[in-house]
């Protein structure tokens, strides 16, 4: 099995909506299966996985920060605090692609063109995994990318979350 996953998507939490349930399962596999978490720690999809990764007993999270001048400048905050912290103090495109590089998997759930550009980093420019939730347009955004569509997994359903999770450990590049 992966020893940890990144998590991608956006970082304000007015943005994410009906993503909840899938936060909350993806923090449950992540965190049963010991599974290290890694994010940018905003505020938003990754504070709720966060959350129930917390609650169902995960224990190492890391967070992956951009230069403070940077978060204060779009209003984000630091979400829950961090077992690690690596401050990038760089911009937000360079801190995803070191997430990118660091990252073994990453799960997309949600997200807009900074996680479409966080896929293209890790599936494309490092082979590594990629499991794109559907039903949220960055899925559209993904499949409408013939060579990235088919260096990603795609599941329908929250509750194969952990199959893709161990699919992507077998294949470790798609």
């Amino acid at each position: 099995m992966i020893k940890s996953v990144t998590i991608i998507g956006f970082w304000h939490q007015s943005k994410v909506g009906r993503a909840r349930k899938y936060a909350d399962e993806i923090g449950k596999v992540l965190a049963m299966n010991k599974i290290e978490l890694i994010s940018g720690a905003g505020t938003g999809i990754s504070e709720l996985v966060v959350n129930a990764y917390r609650y169902y007993g995960g224990k190492k999270y890391t967070a992956y920060l951009v230069a403070p001048k940077y978060m204060r400048e779009v209003g984000e905050e630091l979400g829950l605090k961090p077992d690690k912290i690596i401050k990038t103090n760089v911009d937000y495109p360079e801190r995803n692609l070191i997430m990118a590089r660091d990252s073994k998997l990453a799960i997309a759930l949600t997200g807009n063109l900074g996680t479409l550009e966080e896929i293209i980093f890790n599936a494309k420019d490092y082979h590594h995994p990629v499991i794109v939730v559907e039903g949220f347009p960055i899925a559209k955004m993904v499949k409408a990318l013939p060579d990235l569509k088919k260096r990603v997994i795609f599941i329908k359903d929250v509750q194969d979350i952990e199959k893709a999770i161990l699919r992507a450990s077998k294949n470790k590049t798609v």
